[in-house]
């Protein structure tokens, strides 16, 4: 066979391939991933984070627009799909907790972005103060004398499961009203009993979808958790894991955080931003 006809014949096997596929020509080659690493210390997990509608990835004409961003729908920076429908949400098996106070540059004064963070507190510092939001007065922040402000947060770490797609790990960030949302899931896990004694977090499936919220003239969108079982007389179902890989990847992403072995990305700015705000912001955390 000639070289022209080998090259003609590669780009139709590169051609013909599913998109995202590996080529066909790769199928015979040994790898052993040599040049990625597998340490968890060099893994980042990524937040998934709801938009609102002065978020800058919604914003078509800015420069952090991502493509199909609307408000209501969830933000996964750098995940292979960024952006999941708030309607349809998707399952997540919870695997870790944790809740720690979140000190930032103030945004209006140059923060935001991966420069904001400063230092995650086990709890509020002494000697911050309730303060004006600088954008809205009827709002408060804690703030700090250095003019930092600290943020009380708590983390659902675990594997967001959609469109039969590799789970992948995330974590999902709740701060002011969204503290009620994580409370009431955090209720539900506590009913997950079997031989009288509550089942690891990771070994039952939730369903998150957004909806929208409003008080007076704000209005904002919050995480909806809900089992993800069948509905039964207007109640869904618990739904457990089917595998052991399922539960042993969940106890795995627990014992890694618990250890510190592996970290959750905090350098992408507050989740707490108000309604309206943007930034990214999760959800709403105005003291109304």
């Amino acid at each position: 066979m000639g070289k022209a006809a080998m090259v003609k014949s590669e780009e139709r096997s590169v051609t013909q391939a599913a998109p995202g596929a590996m080529p066909a020509f790769l199928g015979g080659v040994e790898m052993s991933g040599k040049g990625v690493s597998t340490d968890a210390k060099d893994v980042l997990i990524p937040m998934a984070r709801i938009l609102q509608k002065n978020s800058p990835q919604v914003e078509r004409r800015g420069a952090d627009y991502v493509p199909g961003a609307e408000a209501g729908k969830i933000f996964i920076k750098n995940a292979p799909k960024q952006i999941l429908d708030g309607d349809e949400g998707f399952l997540f098996q919870p695997c870790h907790f944790t809740q720690g106070v979140v000190e930032w540059i103030d945004r209006n004064k140059g923060g935001g972005g991966g420069q904001g963070f400063v230092a995650l507190h086990k709890t509020m510092p002494t000697d911050a103060v309730s303060t004006p939001h600088p954008l809205d007065p009827s709002r408060f922040q804690m703030t700090r004398p250095n003019g930092n402000v600290c943020i009380d947060t708590r983390y659902h770490a675990g594997f967001i499961i959609a469109d039969g797609a590799t789970p992948m790990p995330c974590v999902i960030p709740f701060s002011s009203t969204g503290h009620s949302v994580s409370r009431q899931w955090m209720f539900l896990m506590t009913q997950k009993v079997n031989g009288g004694r509550i089942v690891d977090s990771w070994c039952v499936l939730y369903r998150f979808k957004t909806k929208l919220r409003s008080k007076g003239s704000n209005t904002w969108f919050v995480f909806d958790v809900s089992d993800a079982g069948p509905e039964v007389n207007g109640l869904h179902e618990t739904m457990w894991i089917q595998t052991l890989e399922d539960y042993e990847r969940g106890r795995a992403l627990n014992a890694a955080l618990e250890s510190g072995e592996q970290k959750i990305d905090l350098g992408d700015g507050p989740v707490d931003e108000g309604a309206g705000a943007g930034a990214g912001a999760s959800e709403d955390p105005s003291r109304f």
